[in-house]
């Protein structure tokens, strides 16, 4: 899935096919969206509304999706076990959630270029997604801004 993030949402729908569902959405910020559902799990690509080609900035992965050889669902010590220490966590967050955190990538300004965080209701339970962001989106723009002058 992460091949799919920077990409358009008409790029990803010749990959992926088209979506169950589709649309526009103020939770979170306001953000345009594709949906997948399948018998393995949901993908959700985001793309904020300022953004007029609908780049995926973001990658939520429910139960049963895979990416880099874990599993959504997965307890925190099994995704630990094949990726490693996380750069972050597992610690309490927000909404009474648990959260670990890995970053890809080069840091800039303080922040990883890509976020995977997975998130469960309960220290040693099941994690429930895993929301993938290309933070560095904003510093990519601008050098591609800074480039066309």
């Amino acid at each position: 899935m992460l091949e799919l993030l920077g990409k358009n949402f008409d790029e990803i729908k010749q990959v992926l096919a088209e979506p169950a569902a589709q649309g526009h959405s103020g939770k979170f910020g306001p953000h345009n969206y594709i949906f997948y559902q399948s018998e393995e799990g949901f993908i959700r690509f985001s793309s904020p509304e300022s953004i007029n080609d609908k780049v995926a900035i973001s990658i939520i992965l429910g139960p049963g999706q895979e990416i880099y050889g874990v599993m959504v669902g997965m307890p925190f010590t099994e995704i630990m076990a094949v990726l490693g220490t996380p750069d972050r966590g597992p610690e309490l967050g927000i909404n009474g959630l648990y959260y670990m955190d890995y970053y890809l990538g080069e840091f800039k300004n303080q922040a990883p270029e890509i976020l995977i965080s997975f998130s469960a209701a309960d220290i040693n339970g099941s994690t429930q997604d895993a929301f993938i962001k290309w933070e560095a989106y904003e510093y990519y723009q601008r050098g591609q801004l800074q480039a066309a002058r």
